[in-house]
């Protein structure tokens, strides 16, 4: 994955659109950069509801979500 790419995407998504909270989730826990339990620890969430926010099957509050992606900007900018 190209992470100048994807944070960039992150930058640009439509924080109101819980099917790209999903897609992007997906894509930064299944590149491994994050973990479900660090997820989870971080936001203070269960295992089931990372789960669930994976799947598209819910997701957080449209007010949570800037937080979650902040978080995922700063992952993937110490990875690089």
């Amino acid at each position: 994955m190209d992470q100048d790419k994807f944070v960039e995407r992150i930058r640009g998504a439509d924080k109101n659109d819980g099917g790209v909270f999903a897609e992007i989730l997906r894509e930064a826990l299944n590149d491994g950069c994050v973990g479900e339990k660090d997820l989870a620890s971080a936001f203070d969430v269960s295992l089931p509801t990372i789960r669930r926010w994976r799947a598209g099957l819910s997701a957080p509050h449209r007010f949570m979500r800037p937080a979650i992606y902040n978080w995922l900007i700063e992952k993937f900018s110490e990875k690089q």
